[in-house]
């Protein structure tokens, strides 16, 4: 008898071939990973991949959307009555922009720059599962923020367009092309509180 799906050892055969399928992703780029080579490296069969997957698209996707759920956890986006706007907005900014200069997001980066022409469905497939989800997090924590009457805030999708701005300016491309070397914790820091007191200049605290 087959074990169901969603029993711990199909859960942990899930995230082996996540984390095989990022690594490999990573290293050899989407034209040279196999779903036979992300078996291998994930100690299952090829039919247990496939199992999980449809295809080798849609697995690349689900490893977007581990590394981001791991780097920027959901807590981030849940609001703590303990914690203020500005302290909300800081650790989420920061986990977000180490997130952003990781070794594993540059190398991505640069993957899906030489995927754009070839293969865009791709890069969709990317945006769907990394910024978008990020846009749709910060929406629920800028509409928590709302609720609770925290901030003066019109509109949340125009406030989580300045956000992303502030934080990925003209210096973060150029950390991301390797221009610039990746900052430290207290530069990223220091860069945070000038870009939020820019952002608190638009939408006051209450």
């Amino acid at each position: 008898m087959q074990p169901q799906v969603g029993r711990p050892k199909d859960l942990k055969k899930r995230q082996a071939i996540l984390e095989a399928a990022t690594q490999s992703f990573l290293s050899t780029g989407y034209e040279g990973t196999s779903m036979d080579s992300i078996a291998k490296q994930a100690g299952v069969s090829k039919l247990t991949v496939y199992n999980h997957f449809q295809d080798k698209a849609q697995l690349f996707g689900a490893a977007i959307a581990m590394v981001c759920d791991q780097r920027l956890p959901k807590h981030f986006y849940q609001l703590d009555p303990n914690k203020s706007v500005e302290a909300h907005l800081t650790d989420l900014a920061v986990a977000f922009l180490k997130m952003l200069y990781s070794e594993e997001a540059i190398k991505l980066h640069q993957l899906l720059t030489s995927l754009a022409s070839q293969a865009p469905e791709l890069v969709s497939l990317f945006y769907n599962a990394g910024p978008q989800q990020t846009r749709t997090n910060l929406l629920s924590l800028f509409q928590q923020f709302q609720q609770h009457q925290l901030i003066e805030m019109d509109d949340e999708s125009v406030a989580i367009d300045l956000f992303c701005s502030l934080m990925t300016d003209v210096h973060h491309d150029r950390v991301i092309w390797g221009i610039d070397p990746v900052p430290n914790h207290e530069q990223i820091q220091a860069k945070i509180k000038k870009q939020l007191s820019i952002f608190f200049k638009v939408y006051p605290l209450h």
